[in-house]
């Protein structure tokens, strides 16, 4: 039945994508044509995000020769491969109901979520939190910590947050059940372990620090990705509150179904 349900919505996404308008988002596209003309990313121009969603437009361009029509078939790529991340995930830790509905939310919900039929950089988030939650419970369910498992948890959770700092708390909230599922196991030489989770993490930031120190642009590059989301980004006015009923209730649905089953179970 899962099986099934994969492939057709295989067919739904691409049916979408073919049938609905598609766009490109004009400010990803010129970040990108920015750092091909030779200028460095927040020395000589601004831009307020982590730059890997970007860059990751790079080579699509280059190799279309900048065919902006080109551009949003990245973002149904991106589509297809979160959907069998998710199948996967549901085959090995959930029930076939289970996969079935986790599939079919995703593919309903996923082009309205993306904000459209393009690529943005919000997307390529979704698919790398896809890959790490699978790590993570693949690593809660290991009798062993797996030094290659958890080095591999740390470098993705590193690139996603390099891809936009939108899952930053997510993010956060990741590293400590990990640390946690670490100390969890009782294993000698913990602190190893946990030195290899955050060499994972460290060692992306090491090197785009490093590069954007060479380019005499490091002060720009914690100054727009920290700083200003620190001081002076102004949150209030995107506060979930200010978002209409409906678009909550959408994105809660499972986690409210998830609560009342579990109350209903206790009862």
């Amino acid at each position: 039945m899962a099986r099934l349900v994969f492939y057709l919505l295989l067919v739904w996404l691409t049916i979408i994508f073919i049938f609905l308008p598609h766009y490109v988002e004009l400010t990803g596209v010129l970040e990108t044509w920015f750092s091909t003309q030779g200028l460095v990313y927040y020395k000589d121009f601004a831009a307020y995000h982590f730059p890997l969603g970007r860059l990751i437009l790079l080579p699509i361009h280059l190799i279309s020769n900048w065919n902006l029509e080109v551009d949003p078939w990245l973002g149904l790529i991106i589509g297809l491969a979160t959907l069998y991340t998710i199948y996967i995930f549901g085959q090995r830790f959930l029930s076939v109901v289970g996969t079935a509905i986790s599939l079919v939310f995703f593919s309903i919900f996923f082009w309205y979520a993306a904000t459209g039929i393009l690529f943005f950089h919000e997307i390529l988030i979704g698919l790398f939190l896809a890959l790490i939650i699978y790590l993570l419970f693949k690593l809660h369910n290991e009798r062993k910590v797996n030094n290659r498992l958890i080095f591999s948890l740390g470098i993705l959770i590193a690139i996603t947050e390099l891809a936009g700092q939108i899952a930053t708390i997510t993010l956060g909230v990741i590293s400590i059940l990990t640390l946690y599922e670490i100390s969890k196991k009782h294993v000698k030489n913990t602190i190893l372990y946990y030195g290899t989770f955050l060499a994972g993490i460290a060692i992306p930031f090491l090197l785009f620090s490093i590069y954007f120190l060479l380019k005499g642009a490091l002060l720009e590059f914690y100054h727009y990705n920290i700083t200003y989301y620190l001081l002076y980004a102004n949150y209030k006015r995107d506060s979930l509150l200010s978002l209409p009923i409906a678009d909550l209730l959408v994105f809660y649905i499972p986690l409210l179904a998830l609560l009342a089953i579990t109350l209903l179970q206790k009862l």
